[in-house]
């Protein structure tokens, strides 16, 4: 194409090999660039938030996202597992009086989960989300037998090196109740079970988005109503676990702060979850 004849290929031959030469370089640009997933391993253990790979046309630089993350935040922690967020409320040790024949109870500090295990957290951490109400990836776990929550606990110990477990009935009802700044409510927050609870005149027959009500006095939400909770504490039926808090489709009785239920530990329903708790020491 130049107007110049010199300047112009001499044979067929020349011609052919400007062409060779420019498909190539074209194909070579196009070529992806392979990202080594050791590579970034290698400089996520080197403490770097990124890795940056170059070649002779291109250079990527790829966020290097661990598998947890944890901060202090005064005397509560907040977790990153897998870009899920949730936040570990401290309960400083104190005691509680019991049922009528139960006197006063002693609980050690310990740390609980300011909102029910989210359908997102499961997710992230089992792959996969069993629910029934399963719109809202913030809305409580539910459809998770207690075996079921023993392996999340498992794995999610795996990822952070954390002894995440259940509460026993006695955290949970300490907590339920505000610990040592309980202000003696009936249901966890208040009296009126309206400002702290999903419940049976409330809900829309279906559990709700977690921490859309009023928290209680140490900041925690949902400990009335929603989805019942798993705790620790057998009873003495063989495979048989207390649950607490009530829930979506209970009365306002079943959400009471004292209240408990039991459930074998295979049941699926979907009027139950969980909340974690980790020992402060």
């Amino acid at each position: 194409m130049k107007l110049a004849p010199a300047q112009r290929p001499q044979s067929a031959g020349a011609a052919r090999q400007l062409l060779i030469g420019k498909e190539e370089a074209e194909v070579k640009a196009e070529t992806p660039l392979k990202i080594k997933v050791a590579d970034i391993k290698t400089e996520i253990a080197k403490g770097k938030n990124e890795t940056i790979i170059t070649d002779p046309n291109k250079t990527i630089i790829t966020p290097n996202r661990p598998d947890f993350t944890i901060e202090n935040e005064g005397d509560n922690l907040i977790f990153d597992v897998y870009g899920v967020k949730f936040r570990m409320i401290y309960v400083a040790a104190g005691q509680y009086k019991g049922g009528l024949f139960s006197g006063q109870i002693d609980v050690n500090a310990f740390y609980i989960g300011q909102t029910q295990v989210t359908q997102a957290l499961w997710k992230a951490v089992m792959g996969n989300n069993p629910s029934k109400f399963s719109k809202n990836k913030n809305n409580p776990v539910e459809r998770v037998s207690w075996n079921d929550c023993k392996h999340f606990l498992n794995k999610l110990r795996n990822i952070t090196k954390r002894s995440f477990r259940f509460p026993t009935k006695q955290e949970w009802q300490f907590a339920a109740r505000g610990g040592n700044y309980s202000r003696g409510f009936k249901y966890s927050g208040s009296n009126d079970i309206d400002r702290v609870a999903w419940y049976e005149y409330n809900s829309g027959g279906m559990p709700h988005e977690v921490a859309q009500k009023q928290p209680n006095e140490l900041g925690i939400y949902d400990m009335s109503g929603n989805v019942w909770e798993f705790s620790s504490n057998q009873l003495k039926l063989l495979n048989t676990q207390i649950i607490l808090g009530g829930c979506y489709l209970n009365g306002s009785g079943y959400c009471e702060v004292t209240s408990s239920y039991d459930c074998h530990n295979e049941a699926h329903h979907e009027l139950i979850g969980l909340r974690l708790a980790l020992s402060a020491y």
